[in-house]
């Protein structure tokens, strides 16, 4: 009789319980992993712009704004004055809270990369969609001289 009891105990658990609920979040991650897949592969291209780049003794400082990308879970920016981004790179990660999507950097002559205060700087962000990265954008030019920026 014990046995009988605890039988349907268990059964009327199983009703009220259902085990196919872990299935159903293994299905939504699969759907949410392919979303983004498909949104790092089809984004829209980020655009940066410069808001200002001021130079002064010891530091150099220069903001960029980017347009937000609707989805994006983060942002991962590349400085650098290397052209090719090949050396000298400086990386920044970023998560959802960086949708004001500006950024300000600034360069100290004490930092390794920044090692002379006029030349130029080279920057490009790409958007990440959950573990899938998406493409980087066209590089902006922060002008290492003030005089050839501002005749533009």
């Amino acid at each position: 009789m014990k046995k009988r009891m605890i039988l349907c105990v268990m059964m009327m658990c199983c009703l009220l319980f259902p085990v196919y609920t872990s299935a159903r979040t293994v299905n939504y991650n699969r759907t949410e992993n392919y979303k983004n897949f498909v949104r790092a592969v089809t984004h829209k291209p980020i655009k940066i712009s410069i808001s200002y780049n001021t130079i002064g003794k010891n530091e150099r400082k220069f903001m960029y704004k980017w347009t937000h990308l609707e989805n994006a879970t983060g942002y991962e920016h590349q400085i650098s004055p290397d052209k090719k981004f090949k050396k000298d790179v400086h990386n920044q990660k970023g998560g959802p809270n960086w949708g004001s999507a500006t950024r300000e950097y600034t360069c100290s002559l004490n930092d390794e990369p920044c090692a002379h205060i006029h030349q130029n700087y080279y920057i490009r962000i790409r958007p990440v969609f959950g573990k899938y990265h998406g493409r980087w954008s066209k590089v902006a030019i922060c002008k290492g001289n003030l005089n050839e920026n501002s005749s533009k």
